[in-house]
């Protein structure tokens, strides 16, 4: 069986299309990140919004998973921590991530039904007997 690749030259260049998709995504989630975690007052803000760092994985060429990254600190900020640092200090659970990544998901969805759409329709082959 040929690669779809291979098999639909219009293919080829979707997948890259889709990535690019992605992409931007992903630096309009780093940037809702970066204003849910300037919204949150800490006093290292700086250094944690400056961390965040967003990676797209592939698997044989599809997009598997967005990944974020900032500092280990913005994880306890987010789901709340007893005796965090091991200094007898109990952080709330401000669950920011959620108020970041959320309201973007919709607009991901729909621009990835679109992009999915064109291919299916530009990929339809008719042949005669």
């Amino acid at each position: 069986m040929a690669k779809p690749s291979q098999e639909y030259p219009y293919f080829q260049t979707q997948v890259s299309k889709q990535e690019d998709i992605v992409l931007r995504w992903t630096e309009k989630a780093k940037s809702n990140i970066a204003l849910e975690l300037a919204k949150l007052g800490l006093e290292d803000r700086g250094k944690l919004i400056n961390s965040i760092s967003g990676k797209v994985r592939k698997r044989y060429g599809d997009i598997e998973a967005v990944t974020f990254r900032y500092l280990y600190y913005g994880f306890f900020h987010h789901s709340g921590a007893i005796n965090a640092f091991g200094k007898g200090v109990d952080l709330p659970a401000l669950n920011w991530q959620a108020n970041a990544i959320n309201p973007l998901m919709e607009g991901l969805a729909t621009d990835l039904a679109e992009h999915y759409a064109e291919v299916a329709i530009k990929n339809i082959d008719f042949k005669s007997k």
